[in-house]
């Protein structure tokens, strides 16, 4: 109690004291995050020795909003006040519509307890037992109705549905006659019978309408068809207004915190991102925040904490807005979410898109998906945003909207011809090995049918394109119904892998990616004489990697990984940048050393075998690795050697050779691997060829792949070590070439 107490007060100096006031700088995800314990710490702190909380002829009801409001908040099913407030739910004995409505509410997180369960069905026939004749709610006993009362019951009947306790159909069916009965001409409802609308009131009605079975909308039998609900179209155009005139409604509102509770389970009952238009969980999260700063009842701490901690989920995916048929399925990302939320086990949010800038909403998101029958298009501002984001972490998944074969050929050739300007991607089968296929579920290759984006060998981007539709299954298109199942396997196997490589972002934060760097490589050697030979002058120790013609590029963000792995590392220098070397140019004189890499014939004219020639026998170095264990590469390679040093012989490094024992000592050391490196060198490291002169290896090379592991791509159909082996491998390397005697 005493930390708690002290943490409560900690957080309301952070607040009373203006250290970051909300509304000056704007409202943060951490803002959020720290108001949700501060608020969860004053109701914890307010329970009575009973379990319960103290509310004038409501004991039960308000217990309830209180533990639905903590386990929405994340405090752990064990915490004393939990299990105090569940206790006491259970021992309670139905008596009014507010209370057994939420005492479902509360307990469906733990239906499966037998004890919990027969609490739910007492409250379930209470308030079957209870309905009036017109299918509405009173306070206490059967006879008349109001919408309140209504509402709260009907959010009951939600409760119990989920948790599998059949609901009578003629239960359901007059609740949702007279909501559709009593809905006013303006769209909205009032607290009784055809009374002057509001806000707070006619969110129930579209909520408990939502509850009650009615859809917004719905697929019809073709794609792109959808069945649109009258009331629900009205009562959400009603609140949208109101919603538009600013805090109009809230001012005169006795309860602007029930209203904006009231207002989240419409927006998340039907997956709304925007009411009218109006970013409604920011401008709801900037309300809350006053409940915070200035507490006003312990009903209002519960609203609160539901709007903050229910809304607050991260987003996991964007759903780009191409210029072409983007959304041809309304409800795929919403179905797919609602069933990846259940099985990942964490609430998830998504967002629809566009790419036009590095500050699109999209860059919270780790999943960009793409659908569409059109033939597909992209500007460069995209081909950025796209480059940044994989490059940030996150993964991109497209699929042809009903097998569109128009859209899966389009999208293919303009990615990999525009992605990466001067580079010719290629998408392949996604390898068996590959982590998509075992990331939630087992799924097999022909079950998934999906193609990865790569650049030469090895060099793959986290850009995923399926060969069939998922998305119509997803979005419950009625003809589609028995690949469902499948496609939500599918779905929840490609979102898993997506949060194992970058981590959803919050809602409320602004997120600028950063410019993918990597396309100055690919400059050219006219426009390096023209302005780039002075490059490596801009570091104190670059490290070089060669230009060649076989796919010189591997593995393009080494350097980075590298970086990682030599820090603190005092037998080798800190590389403070990387330069592409053209062989044909004065900058192959300004690096120390040239890492060479690739998956062809990297074939050198004689100008440039000329050049590095002289480069080797004026103390520079060549530290190489056949980029996925190449056989093209190391078979070019030994004849490129042969043509820049005719004198010299690639020969290998003898096991007792002091390369195998500084800084690393080698010897004896079983060195790890795929499955293929350990099947193929079970107790002994790879070969390792190299040029002496002068008592030193001026060329090391391994013509066992060194470095997918450090760029995370190492697939178990090459031959290669795993990072720690490569890393010191590598290191030794660099000792070797770089030592002075």
């Amino acid at each position: 109690m005493a930390r708690r107490l002290a943490w409560r007060w900690f957080l309301a100096v952070l607040f009373l004291a203006g250290l970051r006031p909300a509304a000056a700088a704007g409202l943060r995800d951490e803002d959020v995050r720290v108001a949700i314990r501060t608020l969860a710490d004053r109701i914890m702190d307010a329970q009575k020795v009973d379990g319960s909380w103290e509310y004038s002829g409501y004991p039960v009801g308000i217990t309830a909003l209180m533990v639905l409001a903590l386990h929405q908040a994340g405090v752990p099913d064990q915490d004393r006040s939990v299990v105090r407030a569940t206790d006491y739910l259970l021992r309670s004995v139905p008596r009014s519509t507010y209370g057994e409505g939420l005492v479902l509410c509360a307990l469906e997180p733990w239906a499966e307890r037998a004890p919990v369960r027969a609490r739910m069905q007492k409250a379930l026939d209470f308030l079957c037992r209870i309905q009036g004749p017109e299918g509405g709610w009173t306070y206490r006993t059967m006879g008349g109705h109001d919408f309140s009362n209504t509402q709260f019951a009907v959010l009951g009947l939600g409760a119990a549905q989920r948790a599998g306790l059949l609901v009578p159909t003629e239960t359901v069916k007059q609740a949702r006659d007279l909501w559709l009965q009593m809905q006013n001409r303006d769209g909205g409802w009032g607290y009784r019978d055809h009374s002057p609308s509001s806000l707070s009131m006619s969110c129930a009605g579209v909520a408990s309408l939502s509850l009650l079975g009615l859809e917004l909308e719905l697929p019809g039998e073709r794609c792109r068809a959808y069945v649109y609900n009258p009331a629900l179209q009205r009562g959400i155009a009603y609140i949208g207004n109101l919603l538009g005139q600013g805090d109009v409604a809230f001012r005169r509102n006795q309860w602007p915190y029930y209203t904006w509770y009231a207002v989240e389970r419409v927006a998340i009952f039907l997956d709304l991102k925007t009411i009218g238009g109006i970013d409604w969980y920011r401008r709801g999260a900037e309300a809350m925040m006053q409940v915070v700063r200035l507490p006003g009842g312990i009903e209002n701490d519960a609203f609160a904490l539901l709007f903050l901690a229910k809304a607050a989920t991260p987003i996991a995916i964007a759903k780009w807005q191409w210029q072409g048929d983007w959304n041809n399925d309304h409800f795929d990302v919403r179905n797919w979410l609602r069933h990846s939320s259940q099985t990942l086990g964490q609430p998830l949010d998504w967002v629809a898109a566009d790419l036009g800038s590095l500050g699109s909403p999209a860059a919270k998101a780790c999943l960009l998906y793409v659908s569409g029958h059109q033939r597909f298009q992209m500007t460069p501002q995209e081909a950025e945003f796209l480059r940044a984001f994989i490059q940030d972490g996150g993964t991109v998944v497209a699929e042809p909207c009903c097998g569109s074969k128009e859209f899966l050929t389009s999208f293919a050739a303009v990615v990999q011809q525009e992605l990466y300007p001067g580079q010719k991607g290629r998408f392949e089968p996604l390898p068996p090995s590959h982590a998509i296929y075992s990331a939630s579920h087992r799924l097999t290759g022909s079950e998934v049918g999906i193609f990865q984006l790569r650049f030469g060998g090895c060099r793959r981007k986290r850009v995923f394109l399926l060969d069939r539709d998922m998305g119509c299954a997803l979005n419950g298109e009625p003809g589609l119904v028995r690949f469902r199942p499948l496609a939500e396997r599918i779905a929840d196997n490609l979102l898993a892998y997506a949060m194992q490589e970058k981590r959803p972002a919050g809602k409320l934060d602004d997120k600028e990616l950063a410019k993918d760097e990597t396309s100055h490589f690919v400059l050219t050697a006219p426009e390096l004489a023209l302005g780039r030979e002075d490059e490596a002058a801009k570091f104190r120790c670059p490290l070089g990697r060669l230009k060649h013609r076989g796919d010189w590029q591997a593995d393009p963000h080494f350097f980075s990984s590298m970086q990682r792995v030599l820090a603190g590392q005092p037998a080798v220098p800190e590389f403070d940048g990387e330069v592409g070397v053209d062989p044909s140019t004065a900058t192959l004189f300004s690096v120390p050393v040239l890492l060479v890499s690739g998956h062809g014939d990297p074939r050198f004219s004689p100008a440039e075998a000329g050049n590095l020639r002289s480069y080797l026998q004026n103390g520079g170095a060549m530290v190489v690795s056949a980029c996925c264990s190449s056989p093209e590469f190391d078979q070019g390679f030994r004849a490129a050697i042969a043509q820049i040093l005719p004198n010299d012989r690639l020969e290998e490094v003898p096991q007792d050779d002091a390369l195998w024992q500084r800084p690393f000592d080698l010897r004896g050391w079983r060195p790890q691997g795929n499955a293929r490196l350990v099947q193929t060198y079970p107790d002994r490291w790879g070969p390792v060829l190299g040029v002496r002169r002068g008592g030193r290896w001026i060329v090391l090379y391994s013509p066992v792949d060194v470095c997918c592991s450090f760029e995370g791509d190492l697939e178990d159909d090459v031959l290669g070590y795993d990072l720690q082996a490569a890393s010191r491998l590598l290191i030794n390397f660099l000792a070797e070439v770089m030592r002075i005697e």
